[in-house]
């Protein structure tokens, strides 16, 4: 799978731009400030119809004074052509977002379901570091492209929460709890699922990445699931959780436990109206030398943390949809040094295409061989043709 040509206009700092990328190896070069992050962001939204920065509006995308942007592009995937088309309006008038796919309109869903990508960036330090909220929207973000079946039900399940939430702040919540109980089991425990399973294989695949990147120094990662742990829970060890987590999806009996973590937090939620139990409750304990990340890692050991679970999830996306997904990486060698660069580069061997942004130059082992632009100033022009 990979970009072929994007045009764009009116997008971020861009306007009135054509590209034609490499296959392979496409690096943009440039000082900071100059777009090149723009472009990684075009990309992304180009396949999916939404920008990859976990926190960006589509209306924030549209170039300041201006009312719209519009991508249009090819991807070629499996020996087929897709011509794609992503547009956002925003004015006194009309707002909305069009995509088209072979001319056709589509949803972002159809995207989602065709077409794979992962994107590295600074910016990841905070799937480590950060809070609760922000580890499950890296989870949703990419298993929505996993599973189409996991999109629909994480989009019905926030409908079912904000319905169960004002249900509680509206009336007292009852002996058997409310009208939405049964469909928030159903569909929370299915997302639940979903989740231990990509974190199973990412617990597996990120200790690997992050052994080979730092050296040999230890990592893991811990699903926390709401609807299985009590606070009592998470004070056993990892190992005793872990155990008892296994214990659950084994048995089968996901829902029933779903319940009873609802029947036990009925009084708390009659009390701050609002829903305690769920998978927008779920975390993800890191640690790094056997020690919890957030607390006692450094800058550099988040930064490798991230980069080992998202290549992760690049090796689950390409296993679920039998497809090498696109790798957006984003200033990711600035931050890493020379060691770990050269252990990050080794694990491309098996990519397909690769797209890279750097303010400095980037190392030989993937420039001799990609196409690269040069940017300044929102344009951006070819100064090596690459292969």
């Amino acid at each position: 799978m990979f970009v072929k040509e994007i045009s764009l206009d009116n997008f971020r700092n861009l306007h009135g731009q054509s590209l034609s990328l490499s296959p392979r190896i496409n690096i943009f070069t440039g000082a900071n400030g100059s777009g090149k992050t723009n472009l990684l962001e075009s990309i992304a939204t180009l396949c999916l119809g939404r920008s990859q920065r976990m926190n960006s509006s589509d209306s924030a995308l549209i170039q300041s004074g201006q009312s719209y942007f519009r991508l249009n592009g090819i991807i070629e995937r499996q020996e087929r052509s897709y011509e794609l088309s992503v547009a956002c309006e925003s004015s006194s008038t009309t707002r909305g977002k069009k995509i088209t796919i072979d001319g056709q309109p589509a949803r972002a869903s159809e995207l989602f379901r065709t077409f794979a990508l992962v994107n590295l960036s600074p910016e990841d330090s905070e799937i480590v570091s950060g809070s609760p909220s922000v580890k499950r929207k890296f989870l949703d973000f990419h298993l929505a492209q996993a599973s189409v079946t996991y999109l629909a039900n994480l989009s019905r399940y926030q409908r079912i929460i904000a319905q169960r939430n004002s249900h509680l702040r509206q009336y007292q919540i009852g002996p058997d709890g409310t009208p939405f109980d049964d469909e928030l089991v159903s569909i929370g425990a299915k997302i639940t699922s979903f989740r231990y399973e990509f974190l199973k294989f990412a617990q597996s695949r990120a200790v690997e990445y992050y052994a080979k990147i730092s050296s040999g120094a230890a990592f893991n990662c811990h699903y926390l699931p709401s609807i299985i742990l009590s606070s009592s829970d998470k004070k056993l060890s990892a190992l005793e959780r872990d155990r008892a987590i296994e214990l659950n999806f084994e048995s089968g009996l996901l829902e029933e436990k779903f319940r009873e973590r609802l029947e036990s937090r009925r009084e708390l939620e009659r009390r701050r109206e609002t829903t305690l139990v769920g998978p927008h409750r779920d975390d993800i304990e890191i640690t790094i030398r056997n020690l919890p990340a957030r607390s006692h890692g450094s800058q550099g050991e988040w930064r490798s943390a991230a980069v080992a679970l998202k290549l992760a999830v690049y090796d689950f996306l390409r296993e679920r949809k039998e497809e090498t997904p696109i790798l957006l990486l984003d200033e990711i060698f600035a931050e890493l040094d020379i060691g770990r660069q050269d252990a990050l580069i080794e694990s491309f061997a098996e990519l397909g295409q690769l797209i890279v942004t750097t303010a400095l130059k980037a190392p030989e082992s993937i420039a001799d061989s990609a196409r690269i632009f040069s940017v300044a100033n929102g344009q951006s022009e070819v100064i090596q043709s690459g292969v």
